[in-house]
């Protein structure tokens, strides 16, 4: 992963033009990607295993508390409970974004550093303003090895695919706020990452359109076949989009239930006995009734 100091540089360009003397925020990035465009589907799914792990602030705080998960390779889980209870700081230790007090995090197949081979998606799109949709899917194309060519047939594909075809010229201040999530989901898939982590990232959109890119989220992943972990509070979501719930509670891990739900998803499972039964199962260890 690259040093925190980076990270933040580039977050707070997020809302500014770039400096004088900087043509593209890709010069903020003093390394190059590998080349993870070419490896095959079956290789770029990593299993992820969460050992004994905790994670502790000042004053003694256990934001996280001896979770023991593993999310296999090419599958989905949610991870649902209250505010506060450490969802997102168990998906940072995922990202490397966030260093253990206590255990470890490992990928199996291992992900390279500075591959592009773990993407993050967060709430808010967090689009570079002074770049078009494709010019932000690119960014991280263009920090690869791999041929210009390639690079803006990639993007265009994924912009195709979230279905902003007619959209690809424009600034993110003439996008809606469902169109910048398909952007940001589009930018996080460019590198084909082995992992694709999301921290509520359909929180801010009404239920129709949440609706909607939940459902992309899928084709993508059919499409893809990535391993993701996604940081929802809503059960309906957790259930729809996944394979394992698992379900948070004072920074620990209470219960992962495996998702009885037959695939492909469709919408009208919504209406189903099956799945009026398993939110009633999730509703229960969220309240820590079971």
């Amino acid at each position: 992963m690259p040093p925190r100091w980076l990270i933040a540089t580039v977050r707070k360009t997020i809302a500014l033009q770039p400096p004088p003397g900087i043509a593209s925020t890709a010069d903020f990035f003093p390394f190059r990607l590998g080349e993870a465009l070419s490896v095959d589907i079956e290789q770029r799914a990593s299993s992820i295993d969460c050992r004994s792990l905790s994670v502790a602030f000042a004053g003694g705080i256990r934001a996280v508390d001896d979770v023991h998960l593993t999310v296999g390779a090419g599958k989905i889980l949610s991870l649902i409970g209250p505010s506060g209870c450490g969802k997102t700081t168990l998906l940072r230790c995922m990202a490397g974004l966030q260093d253990a007090t206590e255990g470890e995090v490992i990928l199996d197949p291992p992900v390279p550093a500075h591959h592009g081979n773990i993407s993050l998606v967060f709430q808010q799109p967090t689009l570079l303003p002074w770049r078009t949709a494709l010019e932000n899917v690119l960014l991280p194309l263009q920090l690869t090895q791999c041929l210009k060519k390639e690079q803006r047939a990639r993007a265009e594909s994924l912009l195709e695919t979230v279905g902003l075809a007619n959209a690809m010229n424009r600034f993110p201040r003439q996008l809606s706020g469902g169109m910048k999530m398909r952007v940001s989901i589009a930018r996080a898939l460019a590198t084909r990452p082995q992992v694709l982590l999301l921290d509520e990232p359909f929180a801010a959109l009404d239920d129709m359109l949440r609706s909607q890119l939940g459902e992309l989220l899928l084709e993508l992943w059919h499409a893809e076949r990535f391993t993701a972990v996604m940081v929802t509070h809503n059960i309906a979501e957790s259930i729809l989009l996944t394979h394992q719930v698992a379900v948070m509670q004072h920074g620990q891990l209470a219960k992962v239930l495996d998702n009885p739900l037959p695939w492909p998803r469709d919408p009208e499972l919504r209406t189903t006995p099956q799945f009026g039964q398993f939110y009633g199962r999730v509703t229960q260890h969220l309240k820590g009734d079971a």
